[in-house]
């Protein structure tokens, strides 16, 4: 690396160290300036830092950088990659860099995962990727991502997937309030996703909203499967499976700390219900616009998902219903034999309530509270009953009900 470009990563990696946690984002912003690569090289320095502060001194942090901007490679809008054109980059993470192409072959738009230039030699990561387009080509179901096929091109390892045009539930909590029946719609489809993998032996184990796509039609897809974890039915390990759940680096968790179960984060074996418990984070996120599990670091976040009981929804947000708030507690338990016991229970509890809050909508007469100003407002539950006391009256169907911090008009 040439002294210069070290110089720049590590100016900028000082300089965001310097700041709380909750300025990095923008400071991140402002100093890389759109260099993706120099943004790239200190996010995974930071987060060496964070899980191996005292390794990360004078020539390993250097070491560290070259890893990561040595061989700076990064694709061409019309650069030709087997039979594929690509078009644009779509998004860029430590473990893949996703690409819009066309397929010259067969004429349409797929989105082409490449490992990153610099785990290119990494084994562990090829096989990363190996097994995630083996997981998802096992599956044939609309919530989730086809996978097309794995390929290797100019000393390039990448797999063909389907294009999805949208965003992720990530990007979608982040800028916009999701109404209870959208959050319950997203989160029917992600859980009959996980019943269509868990029949064929196949755990997620990183689901989380980044990993779900949202279609314009509000249609989810399920997506990245490189850490899915292979089972028998019955829930015995395959032989194989042994070997692949140890595709992991020592004291390296996979998965995404907020979203993990407690046996994730503790690091002891796991089921299909671990998935379950990353679904009731996520409901939990989406009803309340905030993470039950939180903290300044990746360890303090994983004691809190291990030790931690969060509030439960209807206690940040009192238009959540009791029936739901039931439900989100139920899967977050701690205890795998106290949550739901397989994709299915959880997917009839949810259906469940969606159908009963659209039966008592088409009683309801008039608009429901607004927001959280229970000043001026009754509950959910209140209002519900009362509908059906009163009776149908002149008016229709829409319900003013909110799930976060903004009133919008929806329809149940």
């Amino acid at each position: 690396m040439k002294p210069e470009r070290w110089q720049q990563i590590d100016s900028v990696l000082q300089a965001v160290v310097a700041h709380p946690l909750a300025e990095r984002e923008a400071r991140l912003n402002e100093a890389c300036a759109g260099d993706k690569s120099l943004r790239q090289a200190v996010e995974s320095l930071l987060s060496f830092r964070e899980k191996a502060e005292s390794f990360l001194e004078g020539q390993a942090l250097e070491d560290a950088a070259d890893m990561f901007c040595e061989a700076e490679v990064e694709l061409t809008s019309g650069q030709l990659i087997g039979s594929y054109r690509i078009e644009t980059q779509l998004g860029s993470g430590g473990m893949g860099e996703v690409y819009l192409a066309e397929d010259t072959k067969l004429d349409r738009k797929v989105a082409i995962k490449f490992l990153p230039s610099y785990l290119e030699q990494d084994e562990l990561a090829r096989k990363r990727l190996l097994r995630e387009a083996k997981a998802a080509a096992k599956l044939d179901h609309p919530n989730i991502c086809a996978v097309y096929e794995v390929k290797e091109e100019a000393d390039r390892s990448f797999i063909v997937m389907q294009y999805v045009a949208g965003g992720t539930l990530g990007d979608r909590i982040k800028t916009q309030n999701l109404d209870l029946c959208e959050a319950l719609d997203i989160c029917i489809q992600v859980v009959e996703a996980l019943a269509e993998a868990h029949s064929r032996g196949i755990i997620h184990r990183d689901i989380k909203p980044g990993n779900i796509m949202l279609t314009a039609r509000r249609q989810v897809k399920v997506l990245d499967f490189g850490l899915a974890k292979f089972v028998e039915s019955g829930g015995v390990e395959q032989a194989d499976a042994r070997r692949q759940g140890m595709l992991s680096r020592a004291g390296e968790r996979p998965g995404t700390p907020p979203y993990m179960s407690p046996e994730q984060a503790e690091g002891v074996a796991l089921d299909a219900r671990s998935d379950l418990f990353a679904v009731g984070v996520i409901l939990y996120e989406c009803l309340t616009g905030e993470r039950p599990f939180s903290g300044k670091n990746d360890w303090e976040i994983l004691n809190r998902v291990v030790r931690f009981s969060p509030p439960s929804p209807s206690k940040l947000n009192p238009n959540v219903p009791l029936e739901l708030d039931h439900i989100v507690m139920k899967a977050l338990a701690k205890k795998p034999a106290a949550r739901y016991q397989s994709a299915g229970d959880l997917l009839e509890a949810l259906r469940d309530l969606r159908a009963g809050l659209q039966a008592q909508n088409e009683a309801v007469t008039r608009p429901l509270p607004l927001g959280r100003d229970l000043s001026k407002a009754t509950t959910l539950a209140t209002t519900l009953s009362d509908a059906h006391s009163v009776g149908p009256q002149p008016g229709g169907g829409t319900s003013h009900l909110l799930i976060g911090s903004q009133p919008r008009s929806i329809r149940l």
